[in-house]
């Protein structure tokens, strides 16, 4: 690469022309990469620090791709590092493992360049979009105490959302009508390139909960609380019952009045 990197993956595969071809696609787009075909070595070598993104195939020998997974979430540094698998695996068993172990995408084999390209680039921009949301929630808690901090119910719990859209990636892979499927899964991204310093702002001053401050991204994203429900596996009551707790808190009593438009403008 001529220039600078601007991101550096850890990609694992037993299969070397697999992992030669991955790296071949993702140096031609900038991205440097650690290559390495033994899952044990692997963990000696991931660096939360120096690798942006994880790309790993399932079946491997010794060790498979989800309890690689698995040990590596198991580290607090490591919990904001994207992971993709890669597997020629296409069941749907074996693609709900791999996001219920802490996936955040599943790219069926054989290998096309431009679908490698264009996940790893969107799962890039979303851990990017992440570090600056929790970087907001730091600043914005600085002069808060450690124990009030750890009680508050107005901090933005990035995790909460990380987990949600985890399952709005296991969305794409279920029989859902293509325009509500791909609506619910646009939308939770968008909203990752918002102006989060603001809604963290207004939600601090309404005192909002986590759950709460959740479902009103959902909201602002312009998902119905149907879809809502279907994207964070509730029921339609639980969302009705919230919107009604954020109404309340917003102090918005006239029901002809939006509550994503009172808490928008301020």
């Amino acid at each position: 690469m001529n220039k600078h990197p601007s991101a550096k993956a850890l990609i694992i595969d037993d299969n070397q022309a697999d992992l030669e071809y991955l790296q071949l696609i993702l140096e031609m787009h900038n991205i440097a990469a650690d290559c390495i075909n033994n899952p044990h070595d692997a963990l000696n070598i991931f660096d939360p620090q120096k690798h942006d993104i994880v790309l790993i195939d399932i079946q491997m020998p010794e060790m498979n791709g989800y309890d690689f997974t698995l040990k590596i979430k198991d580290r607090t540094e490591a919990a904001g590092i994207p992971i993709i698998f890669i597997s020629a695996l296409d069941q749907k068993e074996h693609i709900q493992k791999a996001f219920s172990v802490g996936a955040q995408d599943y790219i069926q084999k054989p290998i096309v360049p431009s679908e490698i390209i264009a996940r790893v680039k969107a799962r890039l921009k979303q851990s990017k979009d992440f570090k600056q949301l929790k970087k907001n929630q730091t600043g914005s808690n600085q002069h808060v105490s450690r124990k009030q901090g750890k009680q508050s119910s107005d901090k933005f719990d990035v995790a909460l959302l990380n987990e949600n859209l985890s399952r709005l990636n296991l969305l794409k892979k279920k029989a859902l009508p293509f325009d509500q499927r791909n609506k619910i899964i646009l939308a939770i991204e968008k909203n990752l390139k918002d102006n989060t310093s603001t809604f963290l702002k207004r939600s601090k001053k309404y005192k909002l909960t986590p759950s709460e401050q959740q479902i009103l991204l959902l909201l602002i994203s312009g998902l119905s609380s149907k879809e809502i429900a279907v994207s964070l596996s509730v029921s339609v009551h639980t969302i009705k019952t919230h919107r009604k707790n954020i109404r309340k808190k917003l102090g918005v009593t006239n029901q002809q009045v939006n509550i994503v438009d009172y808490f928008l403008e301020g």
